[in-house]
């Protein structure tokens, strides 16, 4: 793999297919001299998870000659939005992506999960894919549910799989997709890579049985893989697929990806956009643009949180973005460096969060779309991104309008410290000390009360002290209660002209605790700024990973920004 700094691959975003199409990355070497590569991810958190690490595999395989391209399915990521049944166009898409890549030319298959099963039935079916690895592959979409999901609890018309919500109709073709084994000519050879519970051994005996040379090959790594993206590593298993997948004849021509797509019916276009970054190197984003707007000049930065790629933890920023842009507001999403498409900066490695980076390599973007045309700007965020865009809103004046979602922190601190730290609301652990099973456990030692008495105690400390300073200033009748450096940060971006902030928090999420301690109860310290202002959303978790709640902060967003730039000139 590249080291830190070295420099990457060419790559290049944008999109291909119709009805519906799909948004893809290509990465091409500049001299090709091995077979073409697609590689068809996962569904949902592991997607995500997995994301940078095919990034990574993708650089790989360009290096050694391979033009690589890997892409979102319909619906989900960055891909253009649908209505109806998304799982009913996945398979059609992984065809799609296999016949861009030149019918002329021998093509590999690289799959993971669900994706592993798509990738099998676009090869049995594409004369030619001569190699597909398969990594941790089942043979339908029911042992892939009863594998990988853990929350079956059903929720608006549907339920949560692998985090990402899905309505019943999409479960159910979900659970219906089977893997096909079919016998053609030339065979196809396939290699599996297997993790613990799936369904290899029966896939590579099924894929023996009708003619296919197949082996299996255990990855000892899985379970670094499969872990939230800011602990990954890259798998070792990856050199495996790199070294399997250098036979066979180069791959002719060059496939081209289309850079922008109309969604007229939604009053909207999406453009894959790059931007040089601080040291060089290369960022990748998405434009939306509306077709019809009154504020040519005002855009909305989204920043990313944690480790997670531009669309957001549940596609949210993606929804998000696209719902700004059709009441006419521009949005870019983007990956800062290190994450998603984007390279690292010299000397840095991938996947570092609460570093200046993370909100610094705005700046490039602000001054690419200054070029543009666009003047005034806004910034959200979920979560870190939220505690990103604040620090944007800091560094640029341009900046004027702040609308953050269950803002994790707004004092920066070590991410070591943040996961020592992460534990859930203290409310949660109070309604639990009621329940019996807890006791239970804390006898039998599976409750790390080592770990959560010091912090809750830091937390009720932290509570009171703001209290008592607020109860203070009340008694003493003092208009104005420093609590801290956060406090004073904020009301110094609220002094400026024309700039407002909306916080956002889930009821009961546990960072409405450190943004009590901040800026005391209810935010009692900034509600009486007449341009600030702050919701709860009832029933949201802290991802939103609920679409009723996403919509709700949809609707929040639109009518904020919409206010922030109602002086913005056509």
């Amino acid at each position: 793999m590249p080291g830190a700094g070295q420099a990457r691959p060419m790559a290049s975003g944008g999109y291909f297919g119709s009805a519906p199409c799909c948004y893809g990355v290509l990465h091409q070497p500049h001299s090709p001299s091995a077979p073409r590569v697609v590689i068809v991810n996962d569904f949902g958190t592991r997607a995500l998870s997995a994301y940078w690490t095919f990034r990574r595999l993708a650089e790989r395989l360009s290096e050694a000659g391979h033009p690589v391209l890997r892409f979102d399915f319909p619906g989900t990521g960055d891909s253009p939005a649908i209505s109806g049944n998304r799982v009913d166009c996945w398979q059609r898409s992984v065809e799609r992506a296999i016949a861009q890549q030149d019918s002329s030319s021998q093509i590999h298959v690289v799959g993971f999960g669900i994706g592993a099963l798509l990738a099998l039935n676009a090869a049995m079916r594409s004369r030619n894919v001569g190699r597909v690895e398969l990594i941790q592959p089942f043979l339908s979409g029911e042992r892939y549910l009863l594998a990988v999901d853990r929350d079956p609890a059903p929720v608006d018309d549907g339920r949560f799989v692998c985090c990402h919500f899905m309505s019943r109709q999409e479960e159910r073709s979900l659970r219906a997709l089977a893997a096909q084994f079919l016998a053609r000519t030339p065979a196809l050879e396939a290699h599996l890579i297997a993790f613990d519970g799936d369904d290899s051994g029966e896939f590579q005996k099924a894929l023996i049985e009708n003619g296919h040379p197949c082996q299996t090959f255990l990855a000892q790594d899985q379970a670094q893989w499969l872990q939230d993206s800011t602990y990954n590593q890259v798998p070792e298993f990856f050199e495996g697929i790199v070294e399997r997948l250098r036979e066979g004849p180069a791959a002719q021509g060059k496939v081209r990806l289309s850079p922008r797509h109309q969604a007229p019916d939604l009053g909207y276009r999406e453009e894959a956009v790059d931007c040089a970054g601080l040291d060089g190197q290369s960022l990748h984003g998405v434009l939306a643009t509306p077709l019809k707007t009154s504020r040519p000049q005002a855009l909305v930065l989204f920043l990313g949180t944690a480790a997670n790629r531009r669309t957001g933890m549940s596609d949210n920023n993606t929804y998000w973005a696209r719902a700004l842009a059709r009441a006419g507001i521009a949005t870019l999403r983007f990956d800062a460096s290190g994450f998603g498409d984007s390279s690292p900066r010299a000397g840095f490695r991938d996947n570092e969060v609460l570093v200046d980076r993370n909100y610094t390599d705005a700046d490039p973007w602000v001054s690419a779309m200054r070029q543009r045309g666009f003047k005034e700007f806004g910034a959200m965020g979920l979560s870190s991104g939220g505690f990103n865009a604040f620090k944007l809103c800091q560094r640029d004046e341009t900046v004027k309008g702040l609308f953050g979602v269950n803002v994790a922190r707004f004092v920066e601190v070590s991410f070591a410290r943040a996961v020592r730290e992460d534990l859930p609301a203290s409310s949660w652990y109070w309604a639990a000390l009621r329940n019996p099973e807890t006791w239970r456990k804390m006898l039998r030692g599976k409750v790390n009360v080592r770990q959560i008495a010091p912090v809750l105690f830091k937390r009720l400390v932290g509570r009171g002290r703001t209290a008592l300073k607020l109860a203070l200033a009340r008694l003493r009748r003092v208009e104005r209660v420093q609590l801290g450096h956060a406090h004073q940060d904020m009301l110094a971006f609220l002094r400026r002209p024309a700039a407002a902030a909306h916080l956002v928090y889930s009821e009961g999420d546990k960072w409405v605790e450190t943004f009590e301690k901040d800026f005391g109860p209810r935010g009692a310290v900034l509600v009486g700024q007449p341009n600030f202002q702050l919701s709860f959303l009832p029933g949201a978790d802290h991802a939103i990973s609920n679409p009723t709640a996403a919509t709700g902060v949809a609707e929040l967003a639109q009518v904020f920004f919409t206010r922030v730039f109602a002086d913005s000139q056509p």
